[in-house]
């Protein structure tokens, strides 16, 4: 069997700027008709709630917009899911927010996210571009990539705690499938494949099949297959619960420890 390639990244200018907008104006949209009991809703990303996702992009977009963040803040004891400096970082901007009214982080969604479009729209870039971002400067292309999978990563956890799916056909998301395609050797590595294993990954409607092996030459004795936003969600760390829709063939023992490593998010 002959496999298809994973879907390309976008690298051009258009092709990025479009799927970081794509997003981020599909997270203000959200945001705007969120009420305050939806906002308290949990999502699957451990610790936060609705309120918590929307914070958080909105603080990460604000310091790129070169707005103060609030590095002073004290994060409360008993954050349990706090595990690691990237993600008390990350905390501050949620933590932050947690006092204010859901209408006053509703309003500065809207002005932060529609101040962030205008900003990306302007951007002037080539290959050798280096941009600002939380971490300090980037290239942008890798930036912009990253930048478009993380937001929408976490605007399918809002999407999901809302039970209002959607986006699975923005520039943004195809951005998001080449990424996890890409990290597929990786996870073979972390879930300890040897030279004479492979797993096939196929995502149908994603419209990709990939071997996931350390030897090139190894033939698959497992087939995962699953739909793209099974795919995604479990390389974003997401919805375990989503491994009960995925169609194991072949080493059933192999399939369940390679999903067990699919995650590539921090």
């Amino acid at each position: 069997m002959t496999l298809p390639p994973p879907p390309p990244v976008p690298s051009d200018r258009e092709g990025l700027l479009t799927a970081v907008e794509s997003t981020l104006d599909a997270i203000r949209v959200l945001a705007g008709t969120i009420t305050e009991e939806q906002s308290l809703l949990p999502t699957p990303c451990d610790g936060w709630t609705v309120r918590d996702q929307v914070a958080h992009v909105v603080g990460l977009e604000a310091r790129i917009l070169g707005r103060p963040g609030p590095d002073s803040h004290q994060l409360p004891a008993g954050l349990d899911h706090l595990t690691t400096d990237v993600k008390r970082f990350m905390e501050l901007d949620v933590d932050s927010r947690r006092g204010l009214p859901w209408v006053v982080v509703q309003a500065e969604a809207a002005d932060v996210l529609t101040a962030r479009m205008e900003q990306i729209r302007a951007l002037d870039f080539d290959g050798d571009t280096l941009i600002d971002t939380p971490f300090g400067p980037r290239p942008a292309k890798a930036a912009l990539s990253l930048r478009a999978f993380d937001a929408w990563a976490h605007e399918q956890d809002i999407r999901d705690a809302i039970r209002q799916p959607g986006g699975m056909e923005s520039v943004a998301a195809g951005v998001a499938i080449a990424r996890c395609a890409a990290a597929l050797p990786t996870i073979a590595a972390a879930a300890g494949l040897s030279e004479t294993e492979a797993v096939t990954i196929e995502v149908p409607d994603g419209r990709f099949a990939f071997a996931a092996s350390s030897n090139p030459s190894a033939v698959s004795t497992t087939r995962l297959r699953m739909d793209a936003r099974t795919f995604t969600r479990l390389c974003c760390g997401r919805n375990s619960a989503a491994r009960e829709s995925v169609q194991i063939s072949g080493d059933t023992a192999l399939g369940q420890r390679f999903l067990d490593r699919m995650a590539i998010t921090p």
